[in-house]
């Protein structure tokens, strides 16, 4: 039995949110890897970019949530879109 009370070989939970919908402009990828203990996913979209200078610097409800959970549950989160190029953003969570 895990510390929050899932068996050894259980799984956390996954959720997929469609909110990232009107912010792309055609096509979203969303890639997920496992290796090991570390838990990786990248969502790419084709949309507008970030504006110039937040880079994944907001904190906003949006990113700012994202990377507060990411690091609650000892991850990283990064964002990155250059203005007309779309966003990207890699999550890396260590799995216990």
């Amino acid at each position: 039995m895990r510390a929050d009370g899932r068996a050894a070989d259980e799984l956390r939970p996954v959720k997929l949110a469609a909110n990232y919908i009107p912010h792309a402009e055609g096509s979203v990828l969303i890639e997920v890897g496992y290796e090991r203990q570390l838990l990786t996913m990248r969502v790419k979209d084709d949309g507008r970019g970030l504006a110039a200078g937040m880079q994944g610097n907001s904190n906003g409800n949006g990113m700012g949530l994202m990377r507060q959970r990411a690091i609650r549950h000892g991850g990283e989160l990064t964002v990155s879109g250059p203005p007309g190029e779309g966003t990207t953003i890699r999550l890396r969570v260590r799995v216990k």
